[in-house]
Order: structure tokens, then C-alpha cells, then sequence
């Protein structure tokens, strides 16, 4: 159990290794540190950040970064993505030696991670329901047994954690930059469209009202592109996620 835990909070990226010791990532002080933005997990928006930072890049959760940003399919059984699962692992990893059984729990954790399942009639540690069914990116697809992603709006994205999101995308992919296209946050992988699941309508509602909330952003047209403009990327982003949790009466 302590292995797990260990690995779920590298894979959240809360903690890091130094010196063959874990400690807390800066990301990990700010979310639940002692003087933390919501160091008990009030907030569904302190749910979107740990999703996120699980699919950055070094992402430790395969299985989570190829159903976000690999996978194509709109519907998709458990044991489509298994397959898709193994060949993904078996191209960007041959030299791996993982056994189809892996595969296949990582899927249902996975699944049962996301999406919403059946009321238990009896309580059990089968039974229970992870937090992160609460945002909603995860239901049943068409073809009973299926299932597929969800678009568009999300309960507890507020439009500041999109929108740093985006401004910390930025900065990973395109370093000095002070601008970026509309487009690549929603087209490029690991971009919060891809991360978040948002339609074009819902990524450029967040942005717009983020921008008009705070002066550090603009959002703008020229020539036909939009891009959101901001100076530095990495101190905005933190600025816009206190606003979030001092509105959610979590932080000063």
C-alpha cells in the first residue's frame, strides 16, 4: 500500500525523488502544503489540476496518457483499450516486458476511476467511488458495455484553471513565447482541449472570460487566428489559480 501511495503522488506529480528520498514538487507545496491553496481536497477544481499534472510529460500513468491524448476512438470498450493499450506500449517501449494481464488492470482502474458505475447493494472496498468520477469525463457509450469520453463544459473547471492550463502548455511546448494559437490548445496533444475534453466552444468561453477578468491575459484576433496573449506564462498561471481558490474561500 505505502508503494502505491508513493507511486500515485509521483504520478500526480506532488512528490519527486532527490537523493533516493521523495519530497514535495513546488506544485505539491502550493496544492496541499500547510499553507496550501486546498490541502484536504475541498475543491473539484484541485481534482482537474491532479488529472492534468497526471498526463504532463514524463506522464508515470501510461494507460492514463494513451486513452487522453492517443486514443481515437469516440467509443471504446474495456477491452479495446487494452489492445490499443499494448500495441501503444509495444511501439513507444519495445523494449518492455509487460504481461497482457497488466494491461487490462491498468484499463479497469482506469475506467473505474472515471466513470460513474452501478449503486452497490453492499459496501465493500470494490464499492468505492472514486472522486474523479465527479467530473464527468467518463460515461457509457452508445453499444451497451461501452464507453466514451465526454465534451464540453465540466463541473469545477472554472475558467482560471483552463486558462492556466493553457498558459502552462504554453510554456512547456514553446519556451519565451508570449503568445499561442487557439488552435494548438485545441489540436496538439497534451493540449487542455485533449487534457480536459472541451470543445472549441467551451476552451474559447474559458479563455474569453478568464481574459476579461484579469489584464495579464488578452485574447485577441488577427488574420483569422486567435491567441491568447500573456507575459510570463508560469507566474500567471499561479495568479490565476489563487484567484480560483480565493473565490472558492479556500485561499487568501
Amino acid at each position: 500500500m505505502v508503494r502505491a501511495i508513493r507511486y500515485w503522488c509521483h504520478a500526480f506529480k506532488v512528490l519527486e525523488a532527490k537523493s533516493a528520498s521523495s519530497v514535495p514538487t513546488d506544485f505539491g507545496q502550493r496544492l496541499l502544503g500547510p499553507q496550501g491553496w486546498d490541502p484536504y481536497l475541498e475543491d473539484t477544481g484541485s481534482l482537474w489540476l491532479l488529472h492534468e499534472q497526471l498526463l504532463v510529460e514524463p506522464s508515470l500513468a501510461t494507460a492514463w496518457e494513451y486513452a487522453f491524448l492517443f486514443a481515437v476512438r469516440p467509443e471504446f470498450t474495456a477491452d479495446d483499450l487494452a489492445r490499443g493499450l499494448e500495441e501503444f506500449v509495444s511501439r513507444s517501449h519495445p523494449a518492455a516486458r509487460v504481461a497482457p494481464s497488466s494491461f487490462r488492470k491498468d484499463v479497469t482502474c482506469f475506467i473505474r476511476m472515471y466513470a460513474p458505475g452501478k449503486t452497490p447493494r453492499a459496501f465493500s472496498e470494490e464499492s468505492i467511488r472514486c472522486p474523479f468520477v465527479d467530473l464527468e469525463l467518463l460515461g457509457e457509450g452508445i453499444t451497451p458495455g461501452s464507453f466514451a469520453f465526454t465534451f464540453g463544459e465540466k463541473p469545477g473547471l472554472s475558467p482560471e484553471i483552463v486558462a492556466s492550463a493553457a498558459l502552462r502548455f504554453a510554456a512547456r511546448t514553446a519556451p519565451g513565447a508570449r503568445t499561442v494559437a487557439l488552435t494548438r490548445l485545441m489540436r496538439e496533444r497534451g493540449g487542455p482541449a485533449a487534457v480536459f475534453k472541451l470543445t472549441e466552444s467551451a476552451l474559447y468561453a474559458a479563455l474569453e472570460e478568464a481574459a476579461a477578468r484579469y489584464p495579464q491575459l488578452d485574447l485577441s484576433e488577427a488574420g483569422g487566428i486567435v491567441q491568447l496573449a500573456f507575459e510570463d506564462p508560469e507566474a500567471a498561471a499561479t495568479q490565476l489559480l489563487q484567484a480560483h481558490y480565493s473565490a472558492a474561500g479556500l485561499h487568501a
